[in-house]
């Protein structure tokens, strides 16, 4: 969330918290995190990557960490550090980034409502000792949309530290995925804190209430978060300036197209026409190109039929 959109700031009334589950996925069907993910919005994933995947990632992001600024304004924290374009600053991001287990998670909960995914934010977010907790959202405020219509949006934070309730461990309000509006100052029991093992990774739903937790330690606090949405929204991070293409082409396919070098039906997301990819196959940049049609299963019929009409009628 980067901005804070109108919403009511009231206390709801006490309701005991449901807790979030935390299940591995060496052993758990990705069915049943589905449906964890549908009764509480959230979940905590564990035995995802082997570790020194995590070590390569923290080793890369801490040489940014290291010269990044503290953040300035009450949302984004006074004592924490935050910088974006993940991908192109560690090359071991991306299996975190394109994990099996995890885009299955997230397929599964957004694909219902769009033909493909996207990547829509990186973010490697510090959050150092002094930080208090940070104001209660949810992550589908970033754009205008209809609450409980359908799901815009999933976030995974990984765990490139323990998570503690000591440090800062996200505080989520279980079931408020549900909730008609978005409160701000939820009875404190409804409140659960996302503990994790280093490696491990938070996923929760773009309609769950969340915020980062306040770092009572004396160490700071590190979680990489990834956020995907339905293939058709404007993206959180303008992710064709984080990762260009001459950047872009040196990423997997997958990658490529989870950025948004794709095409999403009907014609979203064309350059002269064409799927964008041809930026990332081809030498130099091509500056005419032959229109193509990229239409739904649907809106192929539809248009097949009425050629079949129409040229009838031609015929005739």
């Amino acid at each position: 969330m980067n901005a804070i959109s109108p919403a009511t700031a009231k206390t709801v009334p006490a309701a005991a918290a449901t807790g979030v589950r935390t299940l591995s996925a060496a052993t758990t069907p990705v069915e049943d995190v589905h449906a964890a993910l549908k009764r509480d919005g959230a979940v905590v994933l564990t035995d995802l990557v082997p570790g020194e995947v995590i070590d390569q990632v923290d080793a890369d992001l801490s040489a940014y960490l290291d010269r990044t600024p503290f953040c300035e304004g009450n949302f984004f924290g006074w004592k924490t550090r935050r910088h974006a374009s993940v991908l192109a600053k560690s090359r071991a991001s991306h299996a975190l980034c394109a994990n099996p287990f995890i885009l299955d998670v997230v397929k599964g909960m957004l694909l219902p409502w769009c033909d493909s995914i996207q990547l829509s934010g990186t973010q490697t977010i510090q959050i150092h000792p002094g930080e208090p907790e940070q104001l209660l959202h949810a992550d589908e405020e970033l754009w205008p949309i209809e609450r409980g219509r359908m799901e815009y949006q999933m976030n995974v934070v990984w765990a490139l530290s323990e998570f503690t309730a000591e440090n800062g461990a996200t505080r989520i309000v279980p079931g408020s995925h549900k909730d008609p509006e978005i409160e701000r100052l939820p009875d404190e029991s409804r409140i659960v804190q996302a503990e994790m093992p280093r490696g491990s990774a938070a996923v929760w739903l773009g309609s769950t209430v969340h915020g980062g937790g306040a770092n009572r330690s004396t160490a700071p606090r590190t979680g990489l978060s990834m956020a995907y949405c339905l293939g058709w929204l404007r993206q959180a991070e303008n992710q064709y300036l984080a990762n260009p293409p001459e950047i872009a082409k040196t990423y997997s396919r997958e990658l490529q197209e989870l950025i948004g070098y794709n095409v999403h039906n009907p014609n979203l997301g064309c350059f002269e026409g064409q799927d964008p990819r041809v930026l990332l196959e081809m030498d130099g940049r091509p500056d005419i190109l032959t229109f193509k049609d990229y239409m739904p299963e649907w809106a192929a019929e539809l248009l097949a039929e009425f050629c079949a009409i129409r040229d009838g009628k031609k015929a005739a």
